[in-house]
């Protein structure tokens, strides 16, 4: 039996191929006291540049929309 991944992975895994790779994991949605609401989080990739200073992030929401 296999499990059909979900669509955050999906959405890294794309996100893989371009070039990025994971860099940290923040909460998707805090409240206004900061605190992180249910178990879900934000992936953020990072993706190095020609240059030195050069870097490109991107956030992968939990539902898989990227940021």
């Amino acid at each position: 039996m296999t499990t059909t991944p979900n669509p955050q992975e999906i959405a890294m895994r794309v996100l893989e191929h371009a070039g990025f790779r994971l860099s940290n994991w923040i909460p998707a949605h805090p409240d206004a006291d900061g605190e992180i609401i249910g178990d879900t989080q934000c992936a953020v990739m990072v993706k190095h540049g020609a240059t030195r200073f050069g870097r490109e992030y991107r956030e992968v929401e939990p539902d898989g929309t990227i940021n």
